[in-house]
């Protein structure tokens, strides 16, 4: 379903909106969280947090001191999928498709276990 309809400014709108005033990735205690991937900490790949994949296709750029696990969406895996990075970080890609199937995965960062929530 397509809530703007016809009507293109309104959506021109809220999109520089987002742009505007939507963080790339954000940090919350020692977990990144990103669409896609992790953003590249010299700032030259403005697309890989947006767009990037896990299939090797993408770089996994370190993390900033500090922060040990990342968290991504964007890339349908049949389950969570969970690896550790030549750095040794470990990283994260939760996104089981919801859009599709009604099934949200849920990752809880203190015990780092995974639940799916139905929307049925």
């Amino acid at each position: 379903m397509n809530e703007y309809g016809d009507d293109h400014g309104a959506l021109r709108e809220d999109a520089v909106w987002m742009r505007e005033h939507l963080q790339q990735h954000v940090i919350i205690g020692g977990t990144l969280f990103a669409h896609a991937m992790r953003p590249d900490p010299t700032g030259r790949d403005v697309d890989t947090h947006l767009w990037g994949r896990p299939d090797g296709s993408s770089p996994l750029y370190r993390l900033p001191k500090g922060v040990t696990h990342s968290v991504h969406g964007h890339t349908v895996v049949d389950e969570p999928v969970t690896a550790e990075a030549s750095d040794g970080s470990i990283v994260w890609f939760i996104d089981t498709g919801a859009v599709h199937t009604g099934i949200l995965t849920a990752l809880d960062t203190a015990s780092w276990t995974t639940t799916e929530l139905s929307a049925h």
